[in-house]
């Protein structure tokens, strides 16, 4: 019986079918090692992060290698530094004049010779000195709170007091609100008229301009940063006050080196050398206060101005604000401040401002201001409203489309299952 049996019987267990596995689309993985979507993401987040360090890398690198101090450890090189105003001014003289020749007889007194030929400011002001300032799209917020303290505390003080908001590059809608709100005067700052290195606002060439401009025309001008705040309103009482003073300027509260923050090629342009700087630090531009004289436009408007108005001065070739080895101060970061760096050139070379600034500087009438304020009813939309109005779409369309390839890609899985 079993003979016949043997073998006529079914199994007890089917055997399995072999198992397909996913292809691994030639990435050269084994079957076992699978790919999912957080996988491919970190790796394009390490990999943009790794290609960031590089450029940055390379970068720092190329700036690093063209410090040269050689010039900083030359012995006796400062012998035309110092002196009388007049030994001073001589060689402020011969400052080149590039391109700024046609401009400075515009905005000069009156013309542009070694005279002054325009109108002296009174010793005594029967006003403050009008405040101007400038100010583009970044700028709008810091300058609502200035705005606010022009209205509600200045003004009521000085009731003839002037203030000019000059637009460097404001959105329309930004404009509006502050023609609207500022209780002042706004004025369009006109590129076209100067060379086109002073368009681009992160020269800081047009500061100077502007502060000449107002000179010309009110005999007095106090700049103010759209970042800054006065004191109080009876600190500028002062101002009205000038007596033989033909400015006010201050140093910042902590001490920065000039040649630290200055381009090498600032320095070859105005034939300066920069040993001669190496105790001089940077002027405050963020406040200052000068008056129509014969020696504020001989000694400071005119020679700023100069180098203002030649890109090759103002703004050397690769030349930047900041992204530089700070811990290589005093000698040289890399950095350059622009208008800033060419005033405290001036001021040290004909005043030695850095070494008596005993002799110049007064109490502080301004202060950096703690928190921006939203001072006007309305507002418009900021960039990161903007970036969250338009991310929002796209990020769920993108979930939208991670969700079905996820769905596809399970549906994948059992149907290899089922064979």
């Amino acid at each position: 019986m079993d003979r016949y049996n043997k073998g006529s019987a079914l199994p007890l267990y089917q055997a399995a079918a072999p198992v397909r596995k996913p292809p691994n689309f030639g990435l050269g993985l084994s079957s076992q090692f699978q790919i999912s979507g957080y996988m491919m993401l970190a790796s394009l987040c390490f990999w943009i992060f790794m290609f960031f360090m590089a450029f940055k890398g390379f970068q720092y690198g190329t700036l690093y290698m063209t410090f040269d101090d050689e010039s900083l450890e030359t012995v006796g090189c400062c012998s035309n530094f110092g002196g009388t105003m007049q030994d001073n001014l001589n060689f402020m003289e011969t400052y080149a004049k590039g391109d700024a020749g046609p401009y400075l007889m515009r905005l000069g007194p009156e013309t542009y010779t070694s005279e002054f030929k325009g109108t002296q400011s009174p010793k005594e002001l029967t006003n403050i000195p009008t405040v101007v300032t400038a100010v583009s799209t970044a700028d709008f917020y810091p300058v609502q709170s200035l705005i606010r303290q022009w209205k509600e505390v200045i003004k009521p003080v000085f009731k003839e007091a002037k203030f000019i908001i000059y637009d460097i590059g404001l959105y329309s809608k930004e404009l509006e609100l502050i023609k609207e709100h500022c209780g002042c005067e706004v004025r369009e700052f006109r590129t076209s008229a100067y060379p086109k290195h002073v368009a681009d606002i992160s020269t800081f060439a047009y500061r100077p301009v502007i502060i000449q401009t107002m000179i010309e025309e009110f005999g007095s001008a106090l700049w103010m940063n759209p970042d800054m705040l006065f004191t109080q309103a009876s600190d500028l009482k002062q101002l009205m006050y000038r007596g033989t003073r033909d400015f006010f300027l201050w140093q910042p509260k902590e001490f920065i080196g000039s040649i630290a923050y200055t381009d090498m090629k600032m320095f070859e342009y105005l034939k300066e050398t920069r040993c001669c700087y190496t105790e001089a630090g940077l002027i405050d531009v963020s406040t200052m206060v000068f008056y129509r004289t014969n020696t504020t436009w001989s000694t400071i408007m005119k020679p700023w101005l100069k180098c203002a108005l030649n890109s090759a001065c103002i703004a050397p070739p690769k030349s930047r604000y900041s992204g530089c080895f700070e811990m290589r101060s005093p000698k040289t970061t890399g950095c350059h401040r622009y208008d800033q760096s060419a005033l405290s050139i001036i001021l040290d070379r004909v005043y030695q401002f850095s070494f008596k600034s005993e002799k110049f500087v007064i109490p502080r009438i301004s202060r950096q201001q703690d928190e921006y304020l939203e001072y006007f009813p309305e507002q418009p939309w900021t960039y990161t409203e903007m970036f969250f109005i338009s991310a929002v779409p796209l990020t769920c369309v993108g979930g939208l489309v991670f969700l079905f390839w996820r769905r596809k890609r399970n549906t994948t899985k059992s149907s290899y299952r089922k064979r």
